[in-house]
């Protein structure tokens, strides 16, 4: 499967899920296989191995281990070694090297031999624990020897040229689930999950298939016999193929009892797969041809990228931190008072700025006030409203409205000279003004 499996865009909990699964694995594979397997701890092997644990019943207790890449100085969030792990590591190991052995039978070359032959013991181990946790070997191995058959035939339907990339994937997922009809419905996602597989590796190697002369089975249902005159119909066949498995997925995935993280589920089969066929139907004709896993992949930081970026993400945090201290620094320095001043200063007669009223710097009682007989406006303190009550520029008196009521006409009065315009009107209706701004 070679990186298909990995979760798009993870957020922060399918990131630690992920990773404290892929750190399971790789402790698993080491103790069980030895180092140089480590490096089979991949995104699909750790898909695998979640599925197994959230459709069989919950996810493995965590543990804190060393990174064996930094003994010393690490202890990371693992998941424990269940059966589970032990499935998913050895399944992993021999799928990996039968693709070994797949690649020097077709290719041939000392170095594929080579790579065979070093990762052969793990294979031979790999496929006796399979034997012993029930896995389906045999079957698998049947099928297999009907893909070597189907890359012999001379002219095969797009169906049946698929069916044992289908029919292999059903085997593997069936083994998940706690009761028959559960491995039944984890069996059909598998299955949709190799024909999507099946439909996306033809549709990647088309080009470079048909110029080695190696098997595709795209070309060969189609007659393609040179990369100058590839049909559109291909195409459309092998976006239309994978699509079709993706509909089915996202079905499956909403359907299949699983406990918790269903949105891993998601983020990988559905969405991340619909990405990568969006990617590839964005290509050029021309870029088709270059194109690779990779390329449809969303892009990731290189690993001189990465290291810049801890470089100078630690710069950037200090520098916020103290921009933030010299902002506080200077706030209590250089109260709002002082600097508030300057941009409206209190003898301006307008608004203040704390109490939404008029500070006129006089707290004495104001002249001649209106005596409603409410104590709102004998008291010397609120006795200011008088002054800007009927403001043009205000809608409300604090706690008296503008509106012709007993005891406010007058108030209107004594002030509509001080605020003579048309808004005195809306302000205080029943109150006009004359041209000589007298009420």
């Amino acid at each position: 499967m070679m990186g298909y499996l990995k979760p798009l865009a993870p957020d922060a909990r399918i990131r630690g899920l992920y990773r404290s699964y892929q750190c399971g694995l790789c402790h698993t594979i080491g103790a069980t296989y030895g180092l140089p397997y480590r490096v089979l701890a991949g995104p699909d092997l750790v898909f695998f191995n979640i599925l197994l644990d959230l459709v069989g019943g919950g996810e493995a207790p965590i543990e804190r281990k060393a990174c064996v890449v930094a003994p010393l100085v690490t202890r990371l969030p693992s998941r424990t070694r269940t059966q589970s792990t032990e499935l998913a590591a050895a399944f992993g190991v021999y799928m990996a090297v039968e693709k070994l052995r797949d690649n020097w039978n077709d290719d041939g070359g000392w170095h594929r031999w080579l790579a065979w032959r070093a990762f052969k013991p793990g294979h031979e181990r790999a496929r006796v624990l399979l034997a012993e946790n029930d896995f389906p070997i045999h079957a698998v191995e049947q099928w297999m020897k009907r893909q070597a058959e189907v890359e012999q035939a001379p002219t095969l339907g797009l169906s049946e040229a698929a069916q044992p990339s289908t029919e292999i994937a059903r085997l593997s997922f069936g083994v998940a689930g706690r009761d028959a009809a559960t491995r039944e419905q984890a069996g059909e996602l598998g299955a949709h999950v190799g024909a999507f597989l099946f439909y996306m590796d033809n549709l990647l190697d088309l080009h470079r298939d048909v110029q080695s002369g190696g098997y595709n089975a795209l070309a060969r249902a189609h007659g393609v016999l040179s990369t100058q005159a590839v049909p559109e119909q291909v195409w459309t066949d092998g976006l239309n193929g994978a699509t079709q498995q993706v509909d089915a997925l996202e079905r499956i995935v909403a359907e299949l009892p699983v406990t918790g993280h269903r949105s891993y589920l998601q983020n990988t089969l559905v969405w991340g797969f619909r990405d990568k066929i969006r990617r590839f139907q964005r290509l050029s004709v021309s870029s088709r041809a270059e194109a690779g896993l990779r390329t449809i992949m969303p892009p990731t930081l290189s690993l001189l990228g990465a290291a810049k970026k801890a470089a100078t993400t630690p710069l950037r945090v200090a520098t916020t931190r103290l921009q933030l201290a010299a902002a506080l620094v200077l706030t209590w320095a250089f109260p709002q008072r002082a600097w508030a001043n300057d941009w409206w200063p209190e003898d301006s007669g307008q608004l203040g700025l704390d109490t939404a009223l008029p500070d006129t710097g006089d707290t004495g009682p104001i002249e001649n006030p209106i005596d409603t007989g409410d104590p709102m406006f004998t008291d010397p303190e609120r006795s200011g409203l008088a002054e800007w009550c009927c403001n043009p520029f205000v809608s409300s008196c604090g706690f008296a409205n503008c509106d012709p009521i007993e005891g406010l006409d007058n108030l209107c009065e004594a002030t509509c000279g001080a605020a003579c315009d048309s808004a005195c009107d809306d302000a205080c209706s029943g109150v006009s003004c004359d041209p000589d701004c007298g009420c």
